[in-house]
């Protein structure tokens, strides 16, 4: 899976309709929200991409999901069987991902 799916899947995941998402002309994916997050002026379309600490920390939060580094140095989330990967954040979005 490259980035992008990945940030969809996770969108869908945490609860975003198909039809409130969109592929960005750069590949990446924005999501359409009725609320404006702290910061912004308006409700609209909001990039969503889950290597940005604005998007994933809340999911961490919201989800109960805190990454950790293993004996090998990779990261850790989840339950058991655990998600293996080889940032934080990416291991964080695969752990929402396969629970939901």
């Amino acid at each position: 899976m490259n980035d992008a799916e990945i940030s969809r899947k996770l969108a869908l995941a945490i609860g975003y309709a198909p039809e409130d998402l969109m592929q960005n002309l750069d590949g990446g994916i924005s999501v359409r929200r009725s609320e404006s997050p702290q910061g912004y002026a308006v409700p609209g379309w909001y990039r969503f991409d889950y290597r940005d600490g604005e998007t994933i920390w809340p999911i961490v939060e919201r989800f109960n999901c805190s990454p950790r580094l293993d004996q090998y140095q990779r990261w850790v989330a989840g339950k058991y069987p655990y998600i293996y990967a080889d940032t934080a954040a990416k291991a964080v979005a695969l752990a929402v991902i396969k629970a939901h």
